[in-house]
């Protein structure tokens, strides 16, 4: 540091008004001490303490994570047939919390749908975010300050992490809902709220049905209140609600299953990122947009051109790539244009997916180092790349649109003249 700021600090301190020096006591000035805090500990011959009650005072016992997770989807739907409005004027669990699909996916993964547009996940067996034990700990004092284990501590950690990667997999479950509509019906539906790991429902079992609580920065828990009039309030007819049918369910758990089938997390959080892509286009933040989707695409281009370099070693008997010129084709010389490039060359992607390809990246490019926005047209090319390339490059299904109702209401002219009248 400079002189300069040296001395200017040094005055600055030196104006600040003198503290009266502390009492003297004997020898000793008062000192206050800051409180111990103790560790928590846990050792073999603890035993069964830590799993079966009762729990004495001091012992922070066994906990797992939950099993079950789930999301209420947002704009409210019906799953299978519109019930009868007076039957649903205010909440009646047979009605609303009524089972009207369920299935056994891949890896262990169970999925159960409620008439009012729940969907309910068993996690417990799925070998990427299972449920997780938090091991208890001990604590000599219980009424003093007290750290919990590093043990306790990183299996808490865990647990929030997987509660994360499941909520990842739940958007990619909306996006399959989308495509499965369109397939199906030849027509979008309102892209569902993102779901985020806070605000998704949670439990041990799916025969506890998920309940009905408000947080203030949870809007999905008052949506669902407001949606299923969990309030009594007296209304001549329910709020309406888009209907899916059973198989357009059907048709999106098919989706789903594809993308649980490669057991990879990095392919989850990829078509997350497509469809938070899709729903920031719906929000008309298109550089944002813009910005996720030519990551998706990216990474699939990623994918394909690895796969093109280990075809050049098919034959053992005389490969054309062996270890140095693989390093050197997967080094950082070959940008994400050489390989949309190449790709093309080869064949592996026809001309008008490279077309698209190059728009989207540029439009990425001008937002991400000028700042300037994309427009609905590169947003377009970017969604139909994402559409073309899960389909060449991982054979799965996806259809997500972007769109999404208007944001701005709009007057005849005469009245906005009127008001400036009077303002004048």
């Amino acid at each position: 540091m400079k002189k300069g700021g040296q001395g200017t600090r040094s005055t600055y301190l030196t104006t600040l008004p003198v503290p009266p020096p502390l009492p003297s006591r004997g020898k000793k000035a008062a000192i206050m001490k800051e409180p111990k805090v103790q560790r928590g500990h846990r050792t073999p011959c603890d035993g069964d303490v830590f799993s079966s009650p009762p729990i004495r005072p001091g012992i922070t016992p066994d906990r797992v994570s939950p099993a079950i997770e789930g999301y209420f989807h947002l704009p409210p739907i019906w799953v299978g047939t519109k019930p009868d409005e007076q039957s649903v004027a205010v909440l009646n669990p047979a009605i609303h919390h009524q089972i009207v699909f369920e299935r056994d996916l891949s890896f262990g993964v169970r999925v159960k749908a409620q008439r009012d547009g729940m969907f309910l996940f068993d996690f417990s067996k799925w070998p990427l975010a299972p449920i997780t034990l938090i091991p208890g700990f001990v604590v000599d004092d219980p009424s003093a300050p007290y750290m919990a284990t590093k043990e306790h501590q990183d299996a808490e950690n865990l647990a929030e992490d997987r509660a994360a990667f499941r909520a990842q997999l739940m958007n990619v479950h909306q996006g399959c809902l989308a495509t499965a509509q369109f397939r199906i019906k030849r027509g979008s539906m309102p892209l569902g709220l993102p779901v985020k790991a806070h605000g998704a429902h949670k439990g041990l079992t799916f025969d506890v049905r998920p309940g009905y609580y408000e947080q203030s920065d949870d809007v999905r828990s008052v949506a669902k209140n407001v949606a299923n009039n969990s309030y009594n309030i007296n209304r001549d007819k329910p709020q309406n609600r888009r209907i899916v049918d059973i198989p357009v369910v059907a048709r999106s758990f098919d989706i789903l299953e594809k993308i649980l089938s490669f057991n990879d997390p990095s392919i989850i959080q990829l078509f997350e990122a497509a469809y938070i892509s899709a729903c920031r286009a719906g929000e008309r933040r298109y550089g944002e947009s813009v910005v996720v989707g030519w990551s998706v695409c990216e990474q699939l281009v990623s994918i394909a051109w690895r796969r093109l370099i280990d075809s050049l070693n098919s034959s053992p008997e005389a490969p054309r790539a062996p270890k140095e010129r693989r390093k050197k084709l997967l080094g950082r010389d070959y940008t994400a244009s050489v390989m949309v490039e190449m790709l093309e060359v080869n064949g592996i992607i026809d001309h008008e997916l490279y077309r698209n390809l190059e728009i989207s990246r540029k439009s990425r490019n001008a937002w991400a180092h000028e700042m300037r926005p994309p427009g609905e047209h590169e947003v377009y090319r970017t969604r139909i790349s994402i559409e073309n390339l899960m389909a060449k490059v991982l054979g799965v299904d996806w259809c997500v649109h972007n769109g999404a109702g208007g944001g701005v209401p709009q007057w005849p002219v005469w009245m906005w003249e009127a008001v400036e009248g009077k303002r004048k």
